[in-house]
């Protein structure tokens, strides 16, 4: 199911008044028309249910209140600014039945403390986690082969993280501005590194 236009605009509205706080999608939600549609609860959680599929482009831009989604395992994608800047978005259990996460999905959710990507998931794209200043924590498995530009772009919490031997490409400012990582180590698999990759990080380690 792909929200209509008029739909993403709709929800870019509501959340810019910061009054959008709850919506349980259901099968028809592509079919709100107004602001009356809308469930503007002071509830701060979301739960998918499983008829849909994908969260798409721009889905939760902007929704400052949100707190915890439940996203279940029939999701196969996560699209670009799909939660962008929820800014008190804490937790998120992203499941294995994603296969792709966009671009700036979760970019300028500072209050994201941690999160572990799913072993279906190859590849980590431009900006996914770019200013999430309070993640400490990531796991990266060892079914990722490339980590794009920017993903974790002032992530200036994290302090280690792990790059498994899968990871044969590592972009240009994949790491920049992570001013506490201190130490990160290089695989032997990785063949490419794009420019800046850790330019605040005071030692890196090459296998």
């Amino acid at each position: 199911m792909t929200p209509s236009p008029e739909t993403i605009a709709l929800f870019r509205e509501v959340a810019g008044r910061k009054v959008f706080k709850k919506h349980i999608f259901e099968s028809s939600f592509k079919e709100a028309k107004n602001k009356s549609e809308m469930n503007e609860k002071k509830d701060k959680y979301i739960r998918i249910p499983k008829g849909i599929i994908s969260i798409e482009n721009y889905a939760f831009w902007i929704c400052e209140n949100l707190k915890e989604i439940i996203i279940p395992n029939n999701i196969t994608s996560i699209g670009n600014d799909a939660f962008w800047h929820c800014e008190n978005l804490k937790e998120i259990v992203i499941p294995n039945s994603v296969t792709n996460i966009g671009n700036n999905a979760f970019r300028y959710c500072k209050n994201l403390k941690s999160i572990i990507i799913p072993n279906s998931i190859t590849s980590i794209g431009y900006g996914v986690f770019r200013y999430c200043e309070s993640l400490k924590e990531i796991i990266i498995p060892n079914s990722v082969t490339s980590i794009g530009n920017g993903p974790f772009w002032g992530c200036e919490s994290l302090k280690e993280i792990v790059i498994p031997n899968s990871v044969t490409r590592i972009g240009n400012f994949a790491f920049d501005s992570c001013k506490n990582l201190k130490e990160i180590i290089i695989p032997k698999s990785v063949t490419s590194i794009g420019d800046d990759a850790f330019p605040k990080c005071t030692k890196v380690i090459y296998e």
